[in-house]
């Protein structure tokens, strides 16, 4: 008899459960129809006329790449500030009459801007470069001109840095816009086309590393691409600078070596640590400036 009452209660418990959880689940129902109903009826209006005329648009926060240095702390390579003209996705814009437009403005090729332009279309989030370290006039034409050009910008971006020119050029290597074919091997680490990667030495070899991760940030729109104000759905994402990279380089030896291949014109000088094999010395000329290679 005592199991006969203990199987009955048990069986009243898991009844009370059950229709605890059919209440609470009716109860979410309720409340989710109810919001549903309250957005395309009370507020249905509000967002059909705030969907035609403004929209929320993302831009990247660029992040600067890591600064490379010798085994003693002298930088051989870090960033700047960088005016940059650039192209975001809009919707509604004549991109054949944009491309005629700023080739005339910036006194730059046509099927360049329009090249631009097409890679600009097939991103959803970003925007792509246009124009690296423009100049002031460059800079002041945009500007003059903002409201007649939807989706084109004049943003700081981070530009690479070689402080001492050719010092070292053969160790560090350069940067520059990522091409086709490294795009279909590098997107799956998070690449997309106008992104800037090493391009030969240490920026090259150490480019996971010494890149940095973008940031993002998101406006609402009006119809011609102006950015009204900060989407307040969306948070800021902060840029983070990559990893600072030390090179096994001496950099007062490397000073030296390359004085001396000046004096012949042409050569290399390779030093190593006999006790740990590092390299002290990547000497070899004649050598480009970094610097002009990069953007």
């Amino acid at each position: 008899m005592p199991r006969t009452t203990d199987r009955h209660g048990l069986q009243d418990t898991t009844a009370r459960r059950a229709r605890h959880v059919r209440l609470l689940v009716l109860a979410l129902f309720v409340l989710i129809a109810g919001r549903l109903g309250w957005l395309q009826l009370a507020r249905g209006g509000f967002y059909r006329d705030l969907s035609r005329e403004n929209y929320v648009q993302g831009f990247p926060i660029r992040a600067p790449r890591g600064v490379i240095k010798d085994r003693n702390g002298d930088v051989l390579a870090d960033s700047r500030a960088s005016l940059s003209v650039t192209l975001a996705r809009t919707r509604g814009r004549d991109d054949e009459a944009l491309a005629d437009a700023l080739a005339a403005l910036l006194d730059i090729e046509r099927p360049v801007v329009a090249g631009k332009l097409k890679e600009a279309r097939s991103r959803f989030f970003g925007s792509v470069v246009l124009i690296e370290d423009a100049s002031f006039e460059q800079v002041a034409r945009i500007e003059e001109r903002r409201y007649e050009l939807p989706g084109v910008k004049v943003e700081v971006t981070a530009a690479r840095r070689y402080p001492a020119g050719e010092f070292a050029m053969h160790a560090l290597g350069y940067v520059g816009e990522i091409s086709e074919s490294e795009l279909e091997t590098m997107e799956p680490l998070g690449y997309s086309a106008g992104d800037v990667v090493g391009k030969a030495g240490a920026e090259r070899r150490y480019e996971l590393q010494v890149r940095g991760w973008d940031g993002g940030e998101y406006w609402v729109c009006d119809a011609s691409g102006r950015e009204l104000y900060p989407w307040s759905g969306g948070a800021v994402v902060e840029a983070r600078p990559g990893n600072t990279l030390v090179l096994g380089i001496d950099a007062p030896a490397q000073r030296v070596a390359e004085e001396a291949l000046t004096r012949f014109g042409s050569g290399a000088v390779v030093a190593l640590d006999p006790r740990t094999g590092e390299t002290l010395v990547l000497a070899s000329r004649p050598a480009p400036d970094p610097n002009v290679l990069s953007p």
